[in-house]
């Protein structure tokens, strides 16, 4: 169990990385297929709507729109994962409202 609905997957060799309605991301070790543990839980606040890997960096975006008649509100957020046992949060884009 992760602790919230996951929608939003992504994985490497020996990890997996799961996000989605968690407003976490969450980094599995799945080195033995048979025994998975949870590595590190990251806030996002928000729901994810995707996730991308690359160069050791996870890329998420992010839906923060959760108040009735107001604007959707994506921003991207950029997670460093290279260092596995130790994932951080390097920063986040918010695109202009506009």
């Amino acid at each position: 169990p992760v602790g919230g609905f996951v929608d939003q997957v992504a994985a490497t060799e020996n990890r997996v990385y799961l996000t989605g309605y968690l407003e976490d991301l969450v980094v599995v070790d799945v080195t033995t297929p048979s025994a998975p543990s949870v590595m590190a839980s990251l806030p996002l606040v928000g729901d994810a709507e995707g996730i991308a890997l690359r160069d050791g960096y996870a890329y998420i975006l992010v839906n923060q729109a959760d108040l009735p008649y107001q604007p959707v509100l994506d921003h991207l957020v950029l997670m460093n994962l290279n260092e596995p046992d130790l994932p951080y949060l390097v920063g986040y884009f918010y695109p202009s409202v506009d």
